[in-house]
């Protein structure tokens, strides 16, 4: 039996036990992976919805058993920017030892966007053109990508899809300082993971990428979203906060996945700074198709207002949002181009 086979078997028996004599079970509260508060709000969405609970559908994700882990040579590398004693020669020797990243940060380093008057021959040579915090984003981006790097469906282009999860975050971090949130380089990481369980699907249940593939074939006008959420019990939102807490992080993140196609600007159970992390990925996903970093043919960029206006609080044409993105589009060309 299938992944999304397991899916529907338990949603039907969930079903046919509502149907059944009312239990008194209901008052036993259940872990949350994204927050007590956004596991009640789900739970009480789920009961409405007759959609599977956030702990059910954990159980059944729980069964994938070669579900790729965080990168290991990406936690040392970020340990060891973090870490104030550290030098871009402890940085370098991390990063030596792996050969395909090596090779891909001096491709980076050569591209147009950062050559200089000399090559780019070593990895200190590429720290000290980039900086550490640029090395740092890129270690962290081609890491998560060679974890993935074996997925892939018809009319489904991986290259595509990394290009625009890192136009997402460059674009996350750009709408973070305009809107004049705190800036953190957890708004990188959200861009960045944000479509991560499209991959999933893919990889797991490929039947649920094909159909929703073909319906759009049928109606160009529905967005990969809307057909989840229009035939499935479970969408990329759900899995790919799901893998956010198995590779532990930030409850930020965690709910930034959850919630990029609907941030909860409404919701009083969310913390300001949840929703804001939420609302701008929503952002930077939605202008990133207008700076010709999009995915799937997802035309469906039309612009919630209400959220635009809740994270820019202060007035902000879309035409000078849109051009301080296109500032982003070398150095979205120039990683891309690394992949």
């Amino acid at each position: 039996m299938g992944l999304l086979d397991a899916i529907k078997r338990a949603r039907e028996q969930k079903s046919l036990a509502a149907a059944g004599p009312l239990q008194s079970s209901k008052n036993v509260p259940t872990p949350d992976p994204v927050g007590g508060e956004a596991q009640r709000a789900a739970e009480e969405e789920a009961h409405i919805s007759g959609a599977l609970s956030v702990e059910e559908l954990n159980k059944i994700l729980d069964s994938i058993q070669d579900i790729p882990t965080l990168p290991s040579i990406a936690n040392k590398v970020i340990q060891v920017i973090n870490d104030p004693q550290s030098n871009s020669k402890a940085i370098a020797d991390i990063i030596k030892n792996d050969p395909a990243l090596t090779a891909r940060l001096l491709k980076i380093g050569n591209s147009a966007y950062y050559a200089g008057y000399s090559p780019c021959t070593n990895v200190q040579n590429a720290i000290t053109r980039m900086g550490l915090l640029q090395i740092k984003r890129l270690v962290f981006s081609i890491s998560i990508l060679g974890a993935f790097d074996k997925y892939a469906a018809a009319g489904f282009d991986i290259k595509d899809f990394w290009k625009h999860s890192i136009a997402v975050a460059y674009n996350t971090r750009t709408i973070g300082k305009l809107a004049r949130f705190r800036d953190t380089e957890e708004l990188y990481t959200a861009g960045l993971l944000h479509d991560l369980g499209m991959l999933i699907i893919i990889k797991y249940m490929p039947e649920m990428f094909d159909a929703i593939m073909k319906k759009r074939e049928a109606a160009p006008g529905l967005s990969f979203y809307d057909c989840e959420r229009s035939d499935y019990p479970i969408s990329h939102c759900e899995i790919g906060s799901w893998l956010s807490v198995r590779w532990q992080m930030s409850r930020e993140i965690q709910s930034v996945i959850y919630n990029h196609h609907q941030p909860p600007i409404s919701s009083t159970l969310f913390e300001k700074d949840i929703i804001m992390f939420s609302a701008i990925v929503y952002l930077a996903d939605r202008f990133s198709s207008k700076i010709d970093a999009g995915f799937l043919n997802d035309h469906d960029s039309e612009i919630d207002r209400q959220i635009y206006n809740y994270v820019f609080s202060t007035p902000m044409p879309e035409e000078e949002l849109i051009a301080q993105l296109m500032k982003n589009k070398p150095v979205i060309e120039a990683t891309a181009a690394s992949l």
